[in-house]
């Protein structure tokens, strides 16, 4: 198990106007973790072709991966319990 430090990342909330990010140790690690926490955080269950097109996803920026889970995020609070 690591014992490194997870990055502190404020997520948007809300329609986005400008590029979000960069953050605090930003990179491909570090935006994959963006992503996984919001898609834990919504409850939805990844598999193998989901953690290939989570990393393909990480590499395109902090914004990006910022904008993804502001969108994910968003969609599970639109919905009724």
């Amino acid at each position: 198990m690591s014992t490194e430090a997870k990055p502190r990342v404020r997520i948007p909330r809300g329609p986005i106007e400008e590029p979000p990010g960069p953050y605090a140790g930003h990179g491909p690690a570090a935006n994959r973790e963006v992503l996984f926490l919001a898609l834990e955080r919504c409850g939805v269950k990844v598999g193998e072709f989901d953690r290939r097109t989570i990393g393909a996803l990480a590499v395109l920026g902090s914004s990006t991966a910022l904008t993804v889970a502001s969108w994910l995020l968003q969609s599970a609070e639109g919905q009724p319990d």
